[in-house]
């Protein structure tokens, strides 16, 4: 069984607002991030924080999607990781929630690969969803709460699935990510099969 968690638990500190729910291609940001990975994967986790309640809100009704609230969102995305892993119980395909570009070729790809850590490359970067085996949990949910996931990563060996997929590599961090995102992107993406 794999399952996905989707990163919402972030400050939006340089947005300023909750990007989560902003639009783009006629849904919520986080919204591609999900649609991207469900076709795939037998459940969604969506780790929530300081906007648990918007994102729920945009979120709701689709039956593939849980969600798990970060109480200590405030120490950043390794704990959101953490908290997502601990709510799963098979091997996982970890994506944050402002990365709506990630072609959902590239996850077919990260799960028909092979080895416990899994990352998609493009044009000698690494970027995400990350696929992590249900094997490492318990060596992830006891790493220490100021490592992160590249060092986590890192240190466990990864293999690289080379891609054409740009959207690994895209997130959106600020106002002015968005509005480039919304200037640059206006073709629709390609659909799972």
């Amino acid at each position: 069984m794999t399952q996905a968690i989707i990163l919402a638990g972030g400050f939006s500190s340089r947005a300023g607002m909750n990007k989560m729910t902003l639009p783009f291609r006629g849904r919520p940001l986080i919204g591609h991030a999900v649609a991207c990975v469900e076709p795939f994967v037998d459940q969604v986790i969506v780790v929530t924080g300081r906007f648990h309640d918007d994102i729920v809100e945009v979120l709701s009704g689709d039956p593939k999607v849980t969600f798990v609230r970060n109480p200590l969102f405030e120490r950043g995305m390794f704990d959101s990781v953490r908290c997502g892993v601990g709510a799963a119980t098979g091997d996982v395909l970890i994506l944050p929630g402002d990365m709506p570009l990630v072609r959902p070729d590239t996850v077919r790809a990260l799960l028909a690969a092979t080895g416990e850590i899994r990352v998609p490359g493009y044009q000698k970067k690494t970027g995400h969803p990350i696929f992590i085996a249900a094997g490492l949990r318990h060596k992830l949910l006891s790493a220490d709460e100021t490592d992160d996931l590249r060092s986590f990563r890192d240190r466990a060996g990864f293999t690289v699935v080379p891609t054409e997929d740009p959207g690994i590599l895209i997130d959106i961090d600020s106002i002015d990510d968005y509005r480039k995102l919304k200037t640059e992107n206006k073709e629709e993406p390609p659909h799972a099969d």
